[in-house]
């Protein structure tokens, strides 16, 4: 599998989600990366976590990673894997991209 790192890619995508509310109207493309379904929702004061969830398509011919995600607002971001199992929904962090 071909790994290719694209600092700019990256970097769109980050603003992209950062300066999103609740939802996105409209899918984003940067380079060979579809960025839809983009949607985060407000917490309740004080709360001790947030989640925000988007969906990213590649249309190109090379692979590409997600290998981090970083907001200047929070003191800790992690990417999770969302999966269904045994018809439960299972939520695990991973560890040097996807």
């Amino acid at each position: 599998m071909a790994i290719q790192q694209s600092k700019g890619v990256l970097l769109a995508l980050g603003l992209i989600v950062l300066t999103a509310g609740p939802t996105l109207p409209q899918d984003i493309t940067v380079s060979d990366l579809m960025i839809y379904d983009v949607r985060a929702r407000a917490t309740p004061p004080k709360a001790p976590v947030a989640g925000g969830y988007l969906t990213i398509m590649n249309t190109g011919p090379v692979m590409d990673r997600l290998i981090g995600v970083s907001a200047p607002f929070a003191g800790k971001t992690e990417i999770h894997e969302i999966k269904i199992k045994d018809n439960v929904m299972q939520m695990r962090r991973v560890d040097g991209g996807v």
